[in-house]
């Protein structure tokens, strides 16, 4: 019999002859089975053979001689624990030993191994070599879960945690894993709490044998692409330098159309109060180049005071509510110029701020001007940096034209500014709108006088500011949509040229949004919605539709009040090319938003370079209105 340990594996192989009356019989044979082991410090093998008597006599008074470590019966006595060897064996019968192998050194040993029976009254005996091998023992940590974890795909502003198990495997031996560490993550993803192990976690820099711990992280997209890292471990596993790792994967996408983005300010939107308590209503936005929110409005009361606030991208502040120099009674535009300077206008002035929102001096030396018209609701920029402003003095709309320096563009028109008067009904004429054409030209939308009520208005002006006779009928385009009323509030200039203009319109019992399209000569877009005009229901009160803004695809927001019956609420309501409302976008195609338990109004929406939308207007706590912002999702 021979029992032998060759590389990471031993073997034992016996052979053992049993006879009757010879040393060996011409049928005797011996069969011996086994399974490979590999064995570490600090570890043990055992090896099951199997001995056969395939002699004519029984095999008596079978012992062994003592075995010395690291070899050993198992259990420590012939013929070790689970074998089935005794003191004899019968013919055609067999039996089995168990033998262990535990080594405490590295490297390969021998031991001789000797079996004696007795046949015919003659002791025989077999010499076998034990041959093995040990191997250094080490730690070996594993980390759970699946090949690659992933997180799964998150709307942008929620977050998910995972919990690892961290497991030091005994199949290399009993040893510690220390010096236990994990590299850095980086956004999105994050261990828990902002350190190892996480909050919740308990690994540490030790780790026994068989032993396991938790790591728990977390993972919190911020933008719409699957974003991948590594958690890795360094540990000592006990002869030198070893890592674990476990990669991992998840997705930020967008929220569902219509809802609120939570990455903005953590709810979706913020309410920023006058610390004097006074109310204060925002009523346009522009976004800088660095994405940040520039929003002005206005306090009316005894004193009229215009405002400004910027918030970030996140939707905190950057700058709290600041006046604004004169006295505005209501700001109700904003542009931004190419240099970072911004311009707002109200009644009566014009005033334009440097990027840190002082006055700008270089503009009328003092900032600000009263000339070009008395209410200048809306503004625009034409590319050679002249501003455009344009209101009404309740009869007309009044445009007037700003040179860079803040004088009035004598070139336009007579001394710089127009007054095109709309029928002569008091109180019903004035612009409250205005943009630029691709060629120069300028529209000023809002509403004018058809005797009885007003009517959607609009004109078109030259470059030199004469009204434009090309456009619906000398230069004017009225367009009656209800029974009573019908205001145009804001227009947005489509890529083909056409225009888009948007209100509200009285049914005779209350007011509904309403948007009409208008082709390049002023005359109505029958492709839109068949008759170039649509109006839109929230409820049984009052609405209206304060700005609309164009996506890249081609589909208009609205965005304003709608009154429930006890208070007004922020609608929107998203439209295909066509004039039909998109159903894909929230409910229907329309969303309401209330973010105080009192009145609440959109007044101006503007699309971030990522799509979401941010609108700002305004929100009521205990009687007293604030600026309100908020972002949601396209």
């Amino acid at each position: 019999m021979k029992i032998f340990f060759q590389g990471s594996v031993f073997y034992f192989f016996l052979l053992i002859f049993l006879t009757a009356c010879t040393d060996i019989s011409p049928n005797a044979s011996v069969s011996l089975s086994s399974s490979p082991k590999s064995v570490y410090l600090t570890l043990s093998g055992d090896l099951t053979l199997t001995l056969a008597n395939q002699g004519e006599q029984t095999a008596e008074e079978i012992s062994v001689a003592p075995l010395s470590a690291p070899f050993s019966f198992s259990g420590g006595t012939y013929p070790g624990t689970g074998g089935t060897c005794a003191e004899s064996l019968a013919p055609n019968s067999s039996c089995t030993l168990v033998f262990t192998f535990t080594p405490t050194t590295v490297g390969t040993v021998t031991q001789d191994f000797n079996l004696f029976y007795l046949i015919e009254n003659k002791t025989k005996k077999i010499t076998h070599t034990l041959t093995g091998t040990g191997l250094s023992a080490h730690a070996t940590l594993s980390i759970s879960d699946s090949e690659t974890y992933d997180f799964g795909s998150l709307v942008l502003g929620n977050s998910a945690q995972k919990s690892f198990t961290v497991t030091n495997t005994t199949d290399r031996g009993i040893v510690s894993a220390t010096g236990i560490s994990a590299s850095a993550l980086s956004t999105p993803y994050a261990f828990k709490g902002g350190a190892y192990p996480g909050t919740g976690g308990n690994c540490g820099a030790t780790l026994a044998s068989s032993a396991t711990c938790t790591i728990v992280l977390t993972f919190d997209p911020q933008q719409f692409t699957t974003s991948t890292a590594t958690l890795s471990l360094s540990y000592n596993d006990g002869v030198g330098s070893e890592s674990a790792s476990r990669p991992l994967t998840g997705t930020g996408r967008a929220g569902d159309a219509g809802t609120l983005d939570l990455t903005y300010n953590t709810t979706g939107f913020r309410l920023t109060s006058e610390s004097g308590g006074l109310a204060v209503r925002a009523r346009a936005v522009v976004l800088q180049t660095d994405g940040m929110a520039l929003v002005t409005g206005m306090y009316q009361g005894g004193i009229d005071i215009g405002y400004y606030a910027r918030y970030k991208t996140n939707g905190t502040l950057d700058t709290g509510l600041i006046e604004f120099g004169p006295a505005i009674t209501e700001s109700s535009s904003i542009i931004l110029q190419t240099d970072g300077k911004f311009v707002s206008s109200g009644y009566p002035y014009t005033v334009r701020h440097n990027p840190d929102m002082s006055l700008d001096t270089s503009f009328r030396t003092v900032g600000y001007t009263t000339v070009g018209g008395t209410a200048k609701e809306a503004l625009a920029l034409q590319t050679d940096g002249n501003i455009i402003s344009a209101g009404g003095t309740g009869v007309s709309f009044t445009i007037g034209r700003f040179m860079t320096n803040g004088r009035l563009d004598t070139a336009f028109h007579t001394n710089g500014t127009v007054s095109t008067t709309i029928g002569t009904f008091s109180n019903e004429g004035a612009a409250h709108s205005v943009f630029i054409q691709t060629d120069g030209k300028i529209i000023a939308i809002g509403q004018g006088d058809n005797l009885t009520d007003s009517d959607f208005a609009l004109v078109r002006y030259t470059v030199d500011g004469n009204e434009d006779a090309t456009f619906g009928v000398g230069g004017i385009a009225l367009t009656t949509i209800g029974l009573g009323t019908d205001v145009a509030w804001t227009s947005a200039l489509q890529s083909d040229g056409k225009i888009l203009a948007a209100g509200y319109t009285d049914n005779g019992t209350n007011q509904d949004f309403a948007m009409v399209r208008y082709n390049i000569n002023g005359t109505l877009d029958s492709s839109f919605h068949t008759d170039g005009i649509v109006v839109t229901t929230f409820g049984p009160s009052h609405e209206e539709i304060r700005s609309i803004v164009i996506q890249t695809d081609g589909k208009i927001l609205a965005g304003g009040s709608r009154h429930n019956g006890s208070k007004n609420d922020i609608a929107v309501a998203r439209y295909k090319s066509d004039g039909s409302l998109d159903t894909a976008f929230h409910t229907n195609g329309t969303v309401v938003f209330s973010i105080t338990a009192q009145d609440n109004g959109a007044f101006g929406l503007v699309i971030q370079s990522d799509g979401r939308v941010i609108a700002v207007g305004e929100a009521s706590v205990g009687g007293i209105a604030g600026f309100a912002i908020l972002r949601f999702w396209p």
